[in-house]
């Protein structure tokens, strides 16, 4: 079991919770980019970031469109994963367990980081009406 590990993960993902609300801010902030082609490396090449719009429509006023539809659409569920390889649900389970029955053991402090890191975002995820999973080793 890895915390500092998992921090880079989660810190990546909080940090990708910007997303899950696009405001006008946001979106013109974005808009630069969205309408460059992507780089290989410092290669351009003629593959567009938005590949699909209305021709002849301005691309960043339909993507503004579509982002208020999905966000005031009564249907929308945002679901958040994240897939980390190097964590065991069985080891963290049986950590846990320890930690219940009041047993020093080793890995004791990285467990319970651990613990406060998916407690901070699920948190997180919930302030935003997020469906959150992690998905791991069984």
């Amino acid at each position: 079991m890895s915390a500092s590990s998992l921090e880079e993960v989660f810190g990546q993902a909080q940090k990708n919770f910007a997303f899950l609300e696009l405001t006008e801010e946001r979106i013109d902030y974005r808009k630069t980019r969205w309408l460059s082609n992507y780089n290989i490396g410092n290669v351009a090449t003629q593959i567009k970031r938005i590949r699909k719009s209305s021709p002849g429509k301005d691309q960043i006023s339909v993507i503004k469109k579509h982002v208020n539809d999905a966000s005031s659409n009564g249907n929308l569920r945002r679901r958040i994963y994240i897939v980390v390889n190097y964590i065991s649900k069985k080891d963290l389970i049986a950590s846990i367990n320890l930690i219940k029955k009041g047993d020093e053991f080793a890995h004791k402090g990285v467990t319970l980081q651990i613990l406060w890191f998916v407690n901070s975002i699920m948190a997180n995820a919930q302030d935003l009406n997020s469906e959150f999973r992690i998905i791991c080793r069984p």
